[in-house]
């Protein structure tokens, strides 16, 4: 994964710290094996190790990674400031998260919204204040859109007679084809694509307008969509984390790829690079991709040359600037930037109210973040200031840091926010990739039915996993 030299880490409590092999892989009494073992120390497999623990159960988590998030991760970059390299805003009506927050006693703050916003016009920079895209055709004709949208999923979820051969004819159609029959100017396609594209990182021509409409779905309707960034974590998203794993002390262990899983009826057997395991049932907190990346039994294997055939990775560059003070404020501006054509198809401004130091973050996704990660590291930053020039202004000072991570380039993630289920993927009989298979369960964002590709699916996916699983040993599931 590309990035540049950092200014800090958070310090980590000791039971961070990965403990021998022998130590660790020998089991208690020498013979008894876990109840669970979790693969994947991001939020859905730290929730799923949460609640198993405090139903009673004997539980331990693997994470090949020498941190905890997965796919949350943030650094101290001076003076008590951190940023974030991966997900980061909590909206409205994620109350797993928010619950987590209040209980841990983590300080948040609003996104920056005063001042006009930008949008990048082809013959230049138009400041506005009010939502995008301008015009009153172009509005309408996005809300138009949108709305068929809404109503979609409002028909698929009647489950009506007619409903399943409507979801094979959506799962059928990209969504691109879905978006030029029924866009009427090229200002409210471009605004819907870019919505779109933003949010399952992947082009519209990879996805179905289904698994667009399920994504739709699993945030509670496009209203949601408003408020999706409107709060951050003071001190970095993965402080949840980590708050989560302390919990876990030694029975947490880093540095500890899985190399392969077997199970039969009485057993499930997880190799990694430090040895073997046993146990009566495993969670995989991953990446649906990331299963190929395991040597699986026969059934397990079929699950993961399925996700290969079927799953489009989600593509992300998410770029942090830092500057000593957010000087775009000074000119009346709140450092939002929507760009339909321009190498980074999004800014924010992720700075505190003081302003300083001024952080904005830049987001490229689908082929956007494809033609980024191609680039060699000074040329993205050349590029991705020349489009904060060109959109907010010249700068007073050169940025003091400037962090652009390739999260297409991270092994043990191969993509971001979440991966996607391909054309024609979505509907029929296919497997569903929550679904378990034996004794393994399966965690992970891409499984959540709630707010998929947020850290709040990340969560519900894990509280699904951890209660299907109590079910299926008849063990009543303790309170969060």
């Amino acid at each position: 994964m590309q990035s540049v030299s950092f200014y800090g880490d958070r310090l980590m409590p000791s039971a961070f710290t990965p403990s021998s092999a022998s130590g660790f892989f020998k089991d208690p009494d020498g013979i008894k094996p876990w109840d669970v073992v979790v693969v994947g120390a991001g939020l859905s497999g730290l929730m799923a190790a949460r609640l198993l623990r405090r139903a009673g159960l004997r539980v331990t988590v693997l994470e090949a990674r020498d941190r905890v998030g997965g796919r949350v991760w943030s650094k101290l970059i001076r003076d008590g400031s951190w940023i974030d390299f991966g997900a980061q805003w909590i909206a409205p009506g994620q109350h797993r998260i928010q619950a987590l927050v209040k209980e841990f006693g983590l300080a948040t703050t609003e996104s920056h919204t005063k001042g006009a916003s930008v949008w990048m016009a082809r013959g230049g920079a138009v400041p506005r204040h009010g939502s995008f895209p301008a015009g009153w055709l172009a509005k309408l004709d996005q809300l138009l859109i949108l709305l068929r949208l809404q109503r979609l999923a409002k028909q698929l979820a009647a489950r009506t007679s007619t409903t399943d051969l409507r979801r094979r004819a959506l799962d059928s159609q990209t969504f691109a084809a879905w978006l030029k029959e029924k866009a009427l100017t090229h200002a409210g396609r471009e605004a819907v694509r870019l919505t779109v594209e933003e949010g399952v990182c992947a082009s519209i021509e990879e996805v179905s307008c289904y698994e667009v409409i399920q994504q739709i779905t699993s945030i509670g309707g496009l209203a949601a969509l408003a408020s999706a960034e409107q709060t951050f974590l003071c001190g970095g998203a993965q402080a949840i984390a980590q708050r989560l794993a302390v919990e876990l002390g030694a029975d947490l262990q880093l540095g500890r790829p899985v190399t392969a899983i077997r199970h039969d009826a009485n057993e499930v057997r997880i190799s990694t690079t430090g040895g073997e395991l046993r146990a009566q049932r495993v969670i995989l907190a991953l990446p649906p991709q990331l299963l190929s990346e395991i040597s699986l039994d026969v059934d397990l294997n079929g699950r993961a040359q399925w996700c290969q055939r079927a799953i489009v990775k989600g593509r992300v560059v998410k770029t942090v600037i830092v500057y000593e003070q957010a000087w775009w404020r000074l000119n009346g501006l709140n450092g939002q930037v929507i760009a339909p054509n321009g190498p980074i198809e999004h800014l924010a401004d992720a700075s505190d109210p003081a302003g300083s130091p001024g952080i904005l973050i830049a987001l490229a996704t689908a082929s956007r973040a494809d033609q980024l990660a191609a680039l060699e590291e000074g040329q993205r930053k050349t590029l991705i200031l020349e489009q904060i020039r060109n959109s907010l202004g010249e700068a007073p000072a050169p940025p003091i840091a400037f962090h652009s991570i390739n999260w297409n380039g991270d092994p043990w993630s191969q993509g971001g926010y979440a991966s996607r289920l391909g054309l024609g993927q979505s509907s029929g009989d296919q497997p569903c990739l929550a679904d378990p298979i034996g004794r393994v369960h399966f965690a992970g964002t891409e499984t959540a039915s709630q707010w998929r590709s947020y850290m709040e699916g990340a969560l519900q996916s894990g509280e699904r996993a951890a209660g299907e699983l109590l079910s299926s040993l008849s063990i009543v599931e303790a309170p969060l």
